[in-house]
């Protein structure tokens, strides 16, 4: 606590006393408020067993005010009060009215406290306001620091999200400032708190974990174990149950070592709603059933208030309901309604409602469960874009198809995707809105079947284009939100992509669209060109992971024959180029693919040429690029060429091998792996200033290319950015993945430039090469493709990125980029350069696919 306790008047006679003082107020100014309390509270029985009264006095005040900090409300009144009586029987009058002034503060909190907790904000605002303006006149900022933040949980509970979140900041300062760790930490994670309700998943995770050091660093086991618990939130929320539980797991035990019996209850709760979660994502009934006994003793614990035990009755429904026990799941949904009581919740009566709509819906009892699901769109019209609203119609939508009423179950689904997609818009301009759309492609999916079956039996371009329609609406829509949001483009809902704009995309006649969607149960393939559009049905989700994951496990080994991969990319070729395609291969030179699922780690120019095209792999014949999706393929715009006027920034010859940048390691918490020297990313650099003018190229090399360098950049001169480094990928938490650079740790630079930071780059390069392992990998998302480190460069500004599948070999990769700026300068466009450098690769001895097939263009179309 690095802020001046105010001067009291009078010295101190006793010097052992005084010697005492002085080492608990450094305790104090390091942050170990609680051990700085109990020597001055030693010290204190000293100085009045020797009747040492000034230091008594000073004592006195040191400690209300350290047990104010500490949160001991009561302990700090009562010294406030001994500290007054001693000063009026010495005769201080003005150190006495500093007291008393002191405690009229603790008394305004303390009322503030209670007027809350009464549902009396206004009345609780006015409090904190007042003691506030009192705190300022001690000349102590201590007093508005505690105030500011119960003043932000004034503004939670009225769902003021944006105040809640000033205050918090306002509160940060002041505790910066005074170095009081304790309540760096309570506001860390308030902040982060609002993050997360927002849908900013990586501020939140950031905020928390900072919290969660100030928590440990200063011994508060109650912040530290609420850390713990919103990390645990946030895992779920990011789909990792596994971890979510072991957060969880670790707050539980803190309250249990507290005596926390509230906060033991809300952390079973959290815990068996990551397990009801997990259990219906997917169809474990041991989850399903843990789930529930969890539910079942925290209702028995006592220590639930009415909206705890809604939830617990509300969820134990659902996992009887998901074990086809409906009239039981029934019975409890409606427990869970009465438990509200006559009024409010709106949002919660309208979730059991839904849920009693669906046992009806899973007994075939279609009116039954139509006038419930009716009922809760009537109640919700204040509300339009409710998750409850939006459920509710795909429910209906169920209902009807039962009833054979498809042309009303098609419209409802409709309304479902509306809805869901102005949630999204809502939500967030997240890098990865992760989560938030997963399991949530029912409708989209029921919308396809339906299409598709009628397609089946009476074959339109008028189907196909509305199939290819809904597909461009349920792909990457997180994707482009952010997009549009970081390059201030964003429509809510997005452009409705059709086969027009498609076309539009194309250029000429000599390049096809290849869109895929993977569903349940079955998958689609739209192919479009400038004159022919066609619809393919493909095996669901399921097969067509199992039949490419072993070809995917060839690709990046070079240690298996060659002749193993040929075989399977034949039999690969056949799955997902359907013979009516295939065909037709022939008449293109380029080829655009929108993947989706587990292909977006398939390199398709490795795939089998087909018919009447007499080469191995496909990129022999043709040039291959990707986008998730042709809305932000349009958005992305055009690339132009590179050869005279290009302004090019190469990143490389870093050396990790270094006393820094070990040094600089041991600041990236968790992240630990060690980083060897990649000698052959300088040859790199030097192969792009010798394919181009040395006037056009900046070269950051060895300690120069650090993090702090590239942030402070003005990257919107460069047209292409190249990045010759480790990559690194964190398979659980894609917000930590990141490019490796040498570290800066005078900025505070640690050297992992991670996807947020990426993202909040600005750049306006036509491309950025990431020549590093991985670069492309990442988690795969439901409906949004993989997570990578490349992905945030879009929302910084680039139109394509050239990123890598898997681990990559230094040497041959220092080659194969030479090739491809050779192929660049000479005013080859992107595409049609990466295919050059690829089959020259082919043309030696490294024809493997490990050398070449895992290097992937994606974003923009070439001009």
């Amino acid at each position: 606590m690095a802020a001046a306790i105010p001067c009291i008047a009078g010295q101190n006679n006793a010097s052992s006393v005084h010697g005492e003082i002085v080492r608990a107020t450094h305790q104090a100014r390091i942050g170990d408020l609680s051990g700085a309390c109990q020597n001055l509270e030693i010290t204190l029985t000293r100085a009045r067993v020797s009747n040492s009264l000034v230091a008594e006095r000073k004592i006195l005040i040191w400690l209300a005010v350290l047990r104010w900090d500490l949160g001991d409300i009561e302990r700090s009144m009562r010294y406030f009060e001994e500290a007054r009586a001693a000063f009026r029987q010495s005769g201080d009058k003005c150190s006495a009215l500093f007291c008393s002034l002191c405690l009229q503060i603790v008394r305004l909190y303390v009322s503030g406290k209670e007027h809350r907790a009464r549902g009396e904000y206004e009345r609780s605002e006015e409090s904190f306001q007042q003691a506030i303006l009192l705190g300022r006149e001690t000349g102590y900022s201590g007093f508005e620091l505690k105030c500011l933040r119960q003043l932000g949980m004034i503004s939670w509970d009225t769902r003021l999200w944006n105040d809640f979140k000033e205050r918090n900041l306002a509160a940060l300062a002041i505790a910066r400032a005074m170095g009081h760790l304790i309540e760096e930490g309570r506001c860390l994670n308030n902040i982060g708190a609002f993050y997360h309700k927002t849908g900013l998943f990586a501020q939140a995770a950031d905020h928390f974990e900072k919290a969660l050091d100030k928590a440990r660093r200063s011994s508060d086991r109650g912040t530290e174990a609420e850390c713990l618990n919103n990390l645990g939130l946030l895992s779920r929320d990011l789909g990792d149950h596994g971890k979510a539980l072991r957060y969880l797991s670790a707050a539980h035990e803190i309250d249990t070592e507290l005596g926390d019996l509230s906060a033991m209850a809300i952390n079973v709760g959290n815990m068996a709603a990551v397990l009801l979660r997990k259990g219906v994502d997917t169809g474990d009934a041991d989850d399903l059933a843990e789930a529930f006994e969890l539910y079942r003793t925290n209702l028995g614990s006592g220590h639930l208030d009415p909206y705890q035990r809604f939830v617990s009755l509300n969820n134990m429904g659902v996992v009887l309901n998901e074990q086809g026990k409906t009239v039981d799941a029934r019975a409890c949904f409606a427990r869970a309604s009465a438990v509200l009581g006559e009024a409010g919740y709106p949002q919660e009566r309208a979730a059991a409602l839904n849920n009693i709509a669906t046992t009806y819906l899973y007994e075939g009892r279609y009116d039954e469960a139509l006038r419930d699901f009716r009922s809760v769109q009537e109640a919700s019209r204040d509300d339009p874009l409710s998750e409850s609203l939006m459920e509710s119609y795909v429910g209906m939508g169920q209902c009807l198809e039962g009833l054979r009423n498809l042309p009303g179950a098609l419209a409802s689904y409709g309304r479902a995707t509306e809805i869901l997609d102005r949630r999204m818009s809502r939500i967030s301009s997240e890098i990865f809105m992760i989560g938030y759309a997963r399991n949530k492609y029912g409708a989209y999916q029921k919308m396809l079947r339906i299409l598709s079956d009628q397609y089946l039996e009476r074959p339109s371009e008028a189907l196909i284009a509305e199939i290819f329609r809904i597909i461009e609406r349920a792909k990457a829509k997180a994707f482009f939100e952010s997009l549009g949001e970081h390059r201030g483009v964003c429509q809510v809902g997005g452009p409705e992509a059709d086969i027009r704009l498609a076309r539009s995309a194309l250029g000429d006649e000599r390049t096809l669209i290849l869109e895929y969607y993977l569903a349940e149960d079955r998958s689609y393939l739209v192919s479009v060109s400038s004159n022919t559009l066609h619809l393919d049905i493909l095996p669901n989700r399921h097969e067509l992971t199992r039949s490419i994951r072993g070809f995917l496990k060839l690709l990046p080994d070079r240690a298996q024959p060659l002749r193993y991969a040929l075989d399977a990319n034949k039999r690969i070729t056949n799955t997902l180029f359907p013979q009516s395609l295939a065909r037709e291969m022939s008449r293109y030179d380029r080829l655009i693919v929108m993947p989706d699922g587990f292909l977006n780690y398939l390199p398709f120019e490795s795939l089998g040429a087909g018919p009447g095209l007499m080469t191995d792999f496909l990129i022999e014949s043709m040039s291959v690029s990707y986008s998730p999706s042709v809305s932000v393929m349009n958005t992305l715009g055009r690339r132009t060429s590179f050869a005279k006027d290009a302004s090019i920034l190469a990143i490389g010859g870093i050396r990790y091998e270094s006393g820094r940048m070990r040094a600089g390691n041991k600041s990236i918490g968790n992240m630990t792996e060690a980083f060897g020297d990649l000698p052959y990313s300088q040859n790199e650099v030097d192969s792009i200033k010798k394919a181009f003018s040395s006037k056009q190229v900046r070269a950051l090399t060895g300690d120069e290319a650090n993090e702090r360098a590239v942030k402070e950049l003005r990257l919107k001169d460069y047209r292409i950015v190249h990045f010759a480094c480790h990559g690194y990928v964190d398979e659980i938490d894609p917000l930590r993945t990141a490019l490796v650079l040498m570290p800066e740790p005078s900025a505070g630079e640690d050297g992992f430039l991670r996807a947020g930071e990426i993202a909040g780059l600005e750049t306006d390069a036509d491309l950025v090469v990431l020549s590093s392992c991985r670069s492309a990998s990442g988690i795969l998302e439901n409906g949004e493709g993989v997570l990578s480190v490349a992905r945030p460069f879009f929302f910084a500004g680039a139109r394509s990125v050239l990123a890598t599948l898997w681990p990559i070999y230094d040497r041959s990769t220092a080659d194969f980029m030479g090739e491809f700026y050779r192929q660049l300068a000479k005013g080859q466009e992107l595409s049609e350069a990466l295919r050059n450098a690829k089959i020259r690769m082919i043309r030696t001895s490294r024809m493997h696919p490990f050398y070449w097939a895992g290097y992937v263009l994606s974003g923009a179309v070439d001009r």
